[in-house]
């Protein structure tokens, strides 16, 4: 294939994307949006709800359990000790913080 032929090619697969995409913005399915969003919303809620649960307590423990390790054998500086804390504050009061700066209703069945 010679490169104009290559050019024209590519083009034309440009003219039927560009076209592609108007056809779908003129059509709008607010019941697909709709369940599209509350979709990615339980999706979103599973995690918040696993970390937040007894799968996090267990990876909290862990990383606990691994800092104090580290700790014994002189490997762990005070750095990484208050990353590991605030992080573990910041999955477990995840709720709370977000509820103080928007909605105070709870997204996902927990929280304020």
């Amino acid at each position: 294939m010679t490169t104009l032929n290559t050019h024209k090619h590519i083009n034309g697969y440009r003219v039927a994307t560009a076209l592609s995409l108007a056809v779908l913005a003129f059509m709008p399915e607010p019941a697909l949006a709709a369940s599209l969003s509350d979709t990615v919303k339980d999706g979103l809620c599973i995690i918040v709800k696993a970390l937040q649960g007894d799968v996090g307590k267990a990876i909290a423990t862990i990383a606990v359990l691994i800092l104090g390790i580290g700790a014994f054998f002189g490997k762990v500086n005070w750095g990484i000790a208050i990353m590991f804390a605030v992080g573990i504050v910041a999955i477990f009061g995840a709720a709370e913080i977000a509820a103080e700066f928007g909605d105070k209703q709870a997204v996902c069945g927990s929280g304020a």
